[in-house]
């Protein structure tokens, strides 16, 4: 299960200076966002279930099939990535397609494939 981790810190100014206190509490919520966005990003199945959804939507089933993994798994780390508004879900005759949520979505995956490249 994702838990939000509380970010401690008061949020400051790139100058370090503490943001007013209507701008640390906006960051402070925006903050928690990331972090659900992140620990939902950072599992290996779930980030796998994302990568294969930016490249269209799809079935549960074939996203099993195409991963390698029980149907049961990818439908549970589907529920999470819905939790977090990660992916989004629509019905198609009987059967729940899925797909990312948002386009920033993809724009992350593609962001943490490049920063990897060089690591291989």
């Amino acid at each position: 299960m994702v838990q939000l981790v509380s970010a401690q810190a008061m949020p400051v100014a790139e100058s370090g200076a503490p943001l007013p206190a209507e701008r640390a509490a906006l960051a402070g919520r925006h903050t928690a966002e990331m972090v659900a966005v992140l620990q939902a990003l950072a599992h290996p199945v779930r980030l796998q279930i994302v990568a294969a959804l930016c490249e269209g939507d799809t079935h549960v089933n074939a996203l099993a099939t195409r991963l390698g993994v029980a149907q049961p798994i990818i439908s549970q780390q589907l529920r999470i990535l819905r939790m977090t508004n990660v992916v989004s879900v629509t019905r198609e005759g009987g059967l729940a397609l899925y797909r990312v949520a948002r386009s920033t979505i993809n724009e992350v995956v593609r962001s943490v494939e490049r920063c990897c490249e060089g690591h291989r």
